[in-house]
């Protein structure tokens, strides 16, 4: 973990960024080599676990999207839930949208969230086209690596995040994903 701004994050989360007013949250422990772009699979939401040392009203997430993007094709949100087996709530999300190709896109959340410090959360993103391309941090074992569970539910968007995820597998992909606090 690390301080900036004064917003620190635990070890289960990777560290903080430039700005203050962005906690990333997905950010890898041990990155190597220059970040890449991935295609993520059509239908499915990813989540990945993430813990504050502190609470933080959470207004919006950010990710970085590479050349390909398709319109209304990506929604971000976070989730609740403790355990990777578990089903998981959604707390809030940004509903689809279209980020912005090449470069960083903050999307605002349905409804600021306030999320507690030292409780797990999950940050999520739900592509309905396979085609799109995110920034990729690294790519994981099958259940993640020590700084993000990285976790994958097959065939589950329809028109956004569903309101539950049930029984994901590991994910093999961690994107860069960013809480945003203004």
């Amino acid at each position: 973990g690390g301080m900036n701004g004064g917003l620190m994050l635990t070890s289960l989360a990777g560290g903080l960024d430039q700005w203050t007013d962005r906690v990333d949250v997905t950010v890898p422990r041990l990155m190597t080599g220059s970040a890449t772009t991935a295609a993520f699979t059509s239908t499915n939401v990813y989540l990945y676990r993430f813990q504050l040392a502190r609470p933080l009203l959470v207004t919006k997430i950010a990710l970085y999207c590479g050349a390909t993007v398709v319109a209304s094709s990506i929604d971000l949100g976070i989730y609740t839930g403790t355990t990777t087996g578990a089903t998981f709530t959604r707390a809030a999300s940004t509903a689809p949208f279209t980020p912005t190709i090449n470069a960083a896109t903050e999307r605002a959340l349905s409804a600021s969230i306030a999320l507690d410090g030292g409780t797990p959360y999950w940050v999520a993103i739900g592509v309905n086209d396979g085609t799109d391309t995110i920034l990729r941090v690294s790519t994981p074992g099958a259940n993640g690596d020590a700084g993000n569970a990285a976790l994958v539910k097959a065939g589950v968007w329809s028109s956004g995040l569903p309101a539950t995820v049930s029984t994901p597998a590991g994910a093999n992909v961690v994107p860069w994903l960013s809480l945003v606090t203004t």
